[in-house]
């Protein structure tokens, strides 16, 4: 469970990059000057090809120059992230929010940078802050995403999975209503992990059909973001069938997983069926 949390906090930072906008708290921010050689654009045209290293070059140049351009700062921050250098990326939030400091973007970003390198205590309180600012329900849908699947992700490490729930229902209710951002973001499979850990949640509730569903759907989800589906994955999906007694459904997905996860579940579950060679 713990890799599938990182997994998502990193999913997140793998995204494209987007210039801040007034709806952030940021009306009052000046314009930025005006150069013969916008090294700005140039950067964020690199990184949306993946050239990290030379958005990261052009960036820096932009920041010689304009070393007070907040917008340059995150997005930097954001290169600094594909390259794993988090402290940097770190830095580059902080003096984004020194700059902007009732932008919420690079705080969101920098929460999940924090939680990314294990400082989970200082993303959470962040987090916090950041969902209570009044300005949160105006921030562009997908911070918005990344911060609700942000606190659920931290709540159910703190073992509260019923005070989770809303956050995870709160990101994917915004991925539901906002499928164009995220898909011209390149992040259009980006909900899949959230709806896997509310599949976890959801059958720690003991809220089996409900969280039978989302399996499901976690299932389908990867299959068309061409993700391998792991024999594991099909056990997880049978269990869930399995103890949603919808047991029809699980006998079919046996035949997907492994003969060692299949004697797994029996073990688990404490029923021969599942090592029955029929399936």
């Amino acid at each position: 469970m713990k890799h599938l949390v990182l997994a998502i906090i990193v999913a997140f930072l793998l995204t494209g990059c987007t210039l801040l906008n007034s709806t952030n708290g940021d009306a009052t921010t000046p314009q930025k000057p005006l150069s013969s050689v916008n090294e700005h654009e140039l950067g964020k045209v690199a990184y949306a090809k993946g050239d990290y290293s030379r958005a990261l070059q052009y960036q820096t140049q932009w920041l010689v120059k304009y070393p007070d351009d907040a917008y340059a700062f995150t997005e930097r921050g954001l290169v600094n992230s594909k390259l794993n250098k988090s402290e940097s990326a770190i830095s580059d939030f902080s003096k984004a929010t020194e700059l902007l400091p009732n932008a919420l973007r690079p705080r969101i970003y920098k929460c999940a940078e924090l939680a990314k390198m294990g400082r989970e205590g200082e993303a959470r309180g962040l987090l916090e802050q950041v969902m209570s600012d009044p300005n949160f329900s105006q921030i562009s849908p997908y911070e918005k995403f990344l911060a609700y699947s942000l606190d659920g992700q931290f709540k159910i490490k703190a073992g509260l999975h019923t005070d989770s729930l809303p956050s995870l229902n709160n990101a994917l209710r915004t991925f539901n209503s906002n499928t164009h951002v995220f898909v011209a973001k390149n992040s259009p499979f980006i909900n899949r992990l959230v709806v896997y850990n509310r599949a976890v949640v959801l059958n720690k509730m003991g809220d089996y059909p409900r969280a039978a569903d989302d399996m499901e759907l976690y299932i389908k989800i990867s299959q068309k973001a061409k993700i391998r589906i792991s024999s594991k994955d099909y056990a997880r999906l049978a269990i869930a069938y399995y103890l949603a007694e919808e047991y029809d459904k699980c006998r079919a997905v046996l035949k997907l997983v492994s003969p060692k996860d299949r004697e797994m579940l029996a073990q688990t579950l404490e029923d021969d069926m599942f090592l029955d060679s029929e399936y």
